[in-house]
């Protein structure tokens, strides 16, 4: 997940005002009810944004059922809308950063729930069903509830990927992704209050919050694998700060081992929520890392090379031969760090771990004798 600035102003169809035709009742006798703008038995032929319109369904007393049918939310799937969040999102998970497969398209989704809260008795926060500020693109695997395989460090065990058996080496399966969550610490909005501050929201928004202050990208030189991790909240993250909670835990149980371990509470219910550790996902980042692997010898090596052949030459002919050596490898130098460059561009998939390679990258070459 990595900080995204949304594009203003908001497409024009979330605010649109539009005419809802719907049938009167006949009267006693039979007659048509009488017309609206000259169009016989058609009642309330109001101009109205889905907003007014929400608001007046919401406003009605509940059936005797007790249950209140779903409002049809139309305006956040407009084409305006998807094309403008496709391209604020470069075609990419708003959580995890993958692209969409053509078998599985983007979800428009709605940071806060705009139909319900999972676990608890609430109508959702309807009144931002068509906020601009509340869509999110998403994938199926962040957005809806699956059965994931999602790792969990044991004592004396390495964690990795058992490529054989095409699993973890440590595992539990748990159900990820968001759907109708919304878990927070303050108290919940009251309709049509945009009050979020109150609320203490715990799952990350990347247009509101930055993620690289609560999530880390494992890194490890010699055994890459594509893990995120809450951030720590003092000192340095390891694979101590990982541990996920089994799933019957509420987010309540998953900020109190956060805080047991010194991690971002929010990083945490984050990456249980969205499953930012799922195996497929993780599979791919671990991927993306050994590409750069690969890159990060061969700068290296080009480098010594480049720092040998630069050194004074008895010979002037061989002086000559060092000086088109070095040019050639301070091209290839150019194209590998060109491509590292790519994978760290916004619109690349999985650009936030690459950034926070490109600087672990730094720190070791910094180090280095």
């Amino acid at each position: 997940m990595r900080k995204v600035t949304r594009s203003m102003p908001e497409p024009a169809s979330l605010g649109k005002k539009t005419v809802q035709k719907t049938k009167a009742k006949a009267g006693a006798a039979g007659a048509a009810a009488p017309g609206v703008a000259g169009v016989p038995g058609v009642a309330g032929a109001v101009a109205m944004s889905e907003l007014q319109r929400a608001a007046a369904h919401y406003a009605q007393p509940l059936p005797a059922s007790g249950k209140r049918p779903a409002f049809p939310f139309k305006a956040y799937k407009a084409d305006d809308v998807r094309t403008r969040l496709l391209k604020d999102f470069f075609d990419k998970c708003a959580y995890c950063e993958s692209r969409y497969a053509t078998t599985a398209p983007v979800e428009i989704e709605h940071y806060r729930p705009k139909g319900r809260i999972n676990g608890e008795t609430h109508s959702g926060y309807w009144w931002l069903a068509m906020s601009w500020d509340n869509l999110l693109p998403a994938c199926i695997d962040c957005n809806r509830h699956r059965k994931q395989a999602t790792p969990t460090p044991k004592p004396g065990k390495a964690l990795g990927l058992d490529e054989a058996k095409g699993t973890y080496t440590s595992s539990l399966v748990l159900t990820t992704g968001k759907q109708d969550a919304f878990p927070i610490t303050g108290k919940r909005l009251a309709a049509q209050s945009l009050n979020y501050a109150a609320e203490g929201a715990l799952l990350l928004d990347p247009c509101r919050d930055d993620p690289d202050e609560h999530l880390h990208f494992y890194m490890h030189a010699k055994a890459p694998l594509g893990l995120v991790l809450p951030r720590a909240t003092a000192g340095t993250t390891t694979l101590a700060h990982l541990t996920p909670v089994p799933e019957s835990k509420t987010a309540t149980d998953i900020c109190a081992h956060a805080a047991t371990v010194g991690a971002s509470a929010r990083g945490a219910v984050s990456i249980q929520t969205y499953g930012l550790n799922r195996l497929q996902l993780v599979r791919e980042r671990t991927r993306v890392l050994r590409r750069l692997e690969f890159f990060e010898h061969l700068l290296i090596h080009i480098t010594r090379l480049i720092q040998d052949l630069q050194a004074p030459a008895a010979h002037p002919d061989c002086r000559d031969r060092n000086d088109r050596a070095v040019a050639s490898l301070k091209t290839m130098q150019a194209m590998i760090t060109k491509q590292i460059a790519e994978l760290a561009e916004e619109s690349a998939p999985y650009s936030a771990m690459v950034k926070a390679w490109v600087e672990d990258f730094r720190n070791r070459v910094a180090a280095a004798p």
